[in-house]
């Protein structure tokens, strides 16, 4: 990936809370006890469990599924960048409005908090732009009404999953394809992946990327040209002119393999600073 200037990327993690948060009957807004469409009641669980606060930079760990996708709780226009409607969605054990709650999440300022019925998770949201956190989508077309997302990790490192109604106005959902190909410049998620090509399907090509410290091993930037199915055409800078000035660096026009077979990304970017 290209360096991050002046500090590495961290993954900071941080263990499930042992806070219990009371519901009360009668007590926040209607919608709080309504399956976010309206079209059923959500049984209130007697208590829910904070999962902390998850990654905040780099947002992958070895063995996480980040899923096709992610959704969202929009942003209000009224309110400024990173911050959403403070309205709680109920994720469900099945796809339906009467299934039984398995966790809920809405925004504290700017932050998507996580609270779960079973204890002892660790949060599984993501970031994917400035201050702004989702939850990976597993499930569920553009034209689904109901999407299945991970909201929590066990301490395996096992995802837990809810569904959504997608059709609630508040939810957004965005697909790794269309998401990352507008992203400014990119990286390898694994440097052991990493793997450049004359074309689609074509020869593979050794590129002088420059050596650095830290665990992305190299200083580089992937600008995205355009896409060919799981296949992207990109111009390589090594080292990274990305926040920097490098004398002499060398440029390249190449393609890699910027989704899997499953459609899970294996590239990523920087979501905050250079």
């Amino acid at each position: 990936m290209h360096r991050q200037r002046g500090h590495q990327i961290l993954l900071r993690r941080v263990g499930p809370i042992p806070l219990t948060v009371a519901l009360l009957l009668g007590c926040g807004s209607a919608i709080e006890g309504a399956q976010a469409s309206g079209s059923g009641a959500v049984a209130r669980p007697p208590s829910l469990f904070s999962t902390g606060l998850g990654p905040e930079h780099l947002i992958y760990l070895p063995g996480w599924d980040v899923g096709i996708g992610f959704v969202r709780i929009l942003p209000s226009p009224d309110r400024p960048p990173g911050e959403a409607p403070p309205d709680t969605l109920w994720l469900l054990s099945e796809p339906q409005p009467d299934a039984e709650p398995v966790a809920r999440v809405h925004h504290r300022e700017y932050r998507l908090v996580v609270e779960t019925v079973e204890a002892g998770l660790e949060d599984g949201a993501l970031e994917v732009a400035y201050e702004e956190r989702a939850l990976p989508l597993l499930e569920g077309g553009p034209d689904d009404r109901w999407v299945r997302v991970s909201f929590a990790l066990d301490s395996m490192g096992r995802s837990r999953t809810g569904w959504l109604d997608a059709q609630d106005p508040r939810l957004g959902r965005a697909y790794w394809p269309t998401w990352l190909e507008q992203k400014e410049t990119l990286f390898f998620l694994d440097p052991d992946s990493i793997a450049f090509f004359t074309a689609p399907d074509g020869v593979r090509i050794e590129l002088p990327l420059e050596p650095t410290l830290g665990s992305q091993r190299f200083d580089y930037s992937i600008y995205p040209l355009s896409t060919d199915g799981r296949w992207m055409e990109v111009r390589v800078v090594s080292p990274s002119d990305h926040c920097s000035d490098p004398d002499s660096p060398a440029v390249t026009r190449a393609w890699l393999r910027y989704l899997s077979p499953e459609a899970r990304p294996r590239v990523w970017y920087a979501t905050r600073g250079c």
